[in-house]
């Protein structure tokens, strides 16, 4: 048994079975276990050699709850508090540049450090806004 999400599902050429991409795959499916409102879900599927090409025999009517889209999966950034524990969205990108800073020699003290790191910050946020300024 396989899962197989539906990406796209067309009528076959002589409209008697469906044709059913998952990724860069196309399958054959019979036509009274599948419908056009499955399209983006996930299905318990057995997978076999047909006569043209593979072919999914529908094993659970029931879709399977899929992994939520990247788009999904991602928060905005926030301007308000953070959760204790929780580190900005930008944090990575300033110690990038801090450690850069550092390693070059151009921070020499604790108040150099702070300035390369808000002028990070800075550039970050301005950049999420779409305002760098370039």
């Amino acid at each position: 048994m396989t899962q197989l999400r539906i990406d796209e599902i067309t009528p076959s050429k002589s409209g008697k079975a469906w044709r059913i991409k998952s990724g860069n795959t196309w399958y054959g499916a019979n036509k009274d276990e599948f419908s056009l409102t499955c399209k983006g879900l996930t299905y318990d599927v057995n997978v076999s050699t047909g006569d043209f090409g593979p072919w999914v025999k529908l094993m659970d009517h029931q879709p399977q709850k899929s992994a939520p889209s990247p788009s999904t999966q991602v928060p905005a950034p926030s301007k308000g508090p953070l959760p204790s524990g929780v580190a900005p969205y930008w944090m990575p990108f300033a110690s990038n540049v801090c450690a850069h800073a550092i390693s070059a020699g151009i921070v020499k003290e604790p108040a150099d450090l702070k300035a390369w790191l808000l002028a990070a910050r800075d550039a970050a946020e301005a950049g999420n806004n779409g305002d760098i300024g370039l």
